[in-house]
């Protein structure tokens, strides 16, 4: 090859390479926006839509089965606290939705905070009277959902922000005096044992992260 074709060749691989470096810094096909365990992307939110500062829907206390939307990855699944592992805590479950006695949740309004609630495991889980909640984050930036023994602790508390497009169905948030606030819970896709793992993104109304609270008859 000629010393006029190698220089050639070495300037078309440096316009390649300029070339796909603007895609990925302009965002096109070059680079896929997923990520491994959150939702979509929010983008811009239009004039009206729900924030961090909108009040929770108010009266809604009492027993329920929580179960993930259609619109979720892992949908009609229902969320409940498993047995205590070996340091003694439950780890937050999820099965097939059936009105199965042991996975109700007893959903408790704060006094004097209409729309704002502790979200407690019911009497007849395997881990019963124990409340969830959103801990620290990890190394990896998000928090890691939690529970613990059931009292009237005021960083522990969710608002329930319903979606005014779907009657019924909700975001479930955590409140201002949680470690990470403003942080909504979902299922993501199931793992290779076939079970969805619940996490936790920036809120904002994804329809891939609401729930269904079906009362307890």
């Amino acid at each position: 090859m000629s010393q006029g074709a190698i220089i050639g060749l070495l300037g078309l691989c440096v316009i390649c390479s300029s070339s796909s470096a603007a895609m990925l810094m302009m965002g096109g096909d070059e680079e896929k926006t997923t990520t491994l365990n959150g939702p979509g992307s929010a983008g811009p939110a239009p004039a009206g839509s729900l924030t961090c500062s909108s009040p929770g829907s108010p009266s809604l206390a009492g027993k329920y089965w929580i179960v993930s939307a259609d619109g979720q990855r892992s949908k009609n699944r229902m969320l409940f606290l498993g047995d205590s592992g070996t340091d003694g805590r439950a780890q937050l479950a999820e099965w097939d939705y059936w009105a199965d006695p042991a996975t109700k949740w007893d959903i408790k309004e704060v006094p004097g905070e209409a729309g704002t609630y502790w979200i407690v495991s019911d009497a007849n889980q395997r881990s019963a009277n124990r409340m969830i909640f959103l801990g620290d984050s990890g190394t990896d930036g998000r928090a890691q959902l939690a529970e613990w023994d059931y009292w009237a602790d005021p960083a522990t508390k969710w608002k329930l922000l319903a979606d005014p497009k779907a009657p019924g169905e909700y975001w479930i948030v955590s409140a201002d005096d949680q470690r990470s606030p403003c942080r909504m819970i979902f299922l993501g896709d199931s793992g290779t044992d076939g079970r969805a793992r619940a996490g936790e993104w920036d809120f904002w109304e994804d329809p891939a992260t609401k729930w269904k609270l079906t009362p307890v008859s």
